[in-house]
């Protein structure tokens, strides 16, 4: 692919991630929680992932260490940071990698995720946190931006976790009736 083609396909105006994992919950999950506001690629082998990724310019990836055929998550981000080197990676995997941690940050992996991400449904977004909290989306935008809530921004997104977004409501609730 010529590199003026390739520029054409990443002047999208969305964050575009690319998730390479042999589990279709994660697929699904990663797709649930973007889907509204960044354009997400999904891939069960890392052949496939690499095929994505001559075509795309991904802003981030995450990819699976283990993967049961071909190519393992390490040879995938070798093999990425090689095509695309300012893809963001994160790594993740569910099984003891502790051996290949060193390898993948100096292959170029920005983090470490461990699998199973711990309460994967309950990672929402500000549509979602509008809703839970009956407020305006723009009220939530607001207090992400100015750090007034437990949000994480995510490339251009904000990303709340729900059991920190209850326990911050308690907590604002009993300083509302003190004060």
């Amino acid at each position: 692919m010529q590199e003026e083609d390739k520029k054409e396909v990443q002047s999208g105006s969305k964050f575009k991630i690319l998730v390479v994992d042999d589990e279709l919950a994660m697929l699904e999950f990663f797709k649930r929680i973007f889907r509204d506001t960044c354009e997400v690629s999904v891939a069960l082998t890392g052949t496939d992932a690499l095929s994505l990724a001559e075509k795309t310019e991904y802003n981030l990836a995450f990819i699976d260490a283990v993967l049961p055929s071909g190519m393992d998550g390490v040879e995938v981000l070798k093999e990425l940071k090689r095509i695309s080197p300012k893809t963001t990676v994160i790594m993740m995997s569910g099984y003891e990698v502790d051996g290949k941690l060193k390898s993948m940050y100096d292959l170029g992996a920005a983090d470490f995720l461990p699998k199973p991400i711990k309460d994967i449904g309950k990672i929402l977004t500000i549509k979602e946190t509008a809703k839970l909290m009956n407020v305006n989306e723009i009220t939530v935008y607001r207090l992400a931006k100015k750090g007034d809530i437990p949000a994480v921004k995510f490339g251009k997104q904000w990303r709340i976790r729900q059991d920190s977004l209850e326990h911050w409501i308690k907590r604002y609730e009993v300083k509302a009736v003190l004060t």
